[in-house]
């Protein structure tokens, strides 16, 4: 078995480093971890530094509504009977995130919110429609 790891690094905005991990199996994608830091503390940011995540059910709507788009579907039961997507689980804000430089990116690895045949699922919501949930 090969296990292969790699790593991207990327400004994304102005003060966020994002890094990004791979890992691969033979030439199947195994696992994908971002981690953002800022670039002035050099410190992880986690999502409850840029979301107020007293607010995470209204975030949760907007996650499960754009996924609902994504997968061009029009009920969350059509998105769960076609894709199987949000039958394991129910939808949550995922620590795993990249800042980019129009929206926050949420991924979401198999067998968190579906079969490992759905495989990796990452929902971009733009920096407006989360203005009023930002710090």
């Amino acid at each position: 078995m090969t296990l292969k790891k790699n790593h991207q690094t990327k400004f994304l905005i102005n003060f966020v480093l994002s890094y990004q991990t791979i890992f691969k199996i033979y030439l199947i994608q195994f696992q994908i971890n971002t981690y953002n830091f800022s670039k002035t503390s050099g410190k992880l940011i986690e999502p409850g530094q840029v979301l107020n995540l007293d607010k995470s059910e209204e975030i949760i709507e907007l996650l499960t509504t754009q996924l609902i788009k994504d997968m061009n579907c029009t009920t969350v039961e059509q998105l769960m009977e076609e894709t199987a997507l949000l039958t394991l689980s129910d939808m949550y804000v995922s620590n795993d995130f990249h800042l980019g430089k129009n929206g926050i990116t949420f991924r979401y690895g198999q067998y968190s919110i579906g079969p490992y045949s759905a495989g990796i699922t990452e929902i971009t919501l733009s920096y407006a429609s989360l203005k009023n949930y930002m710090y």
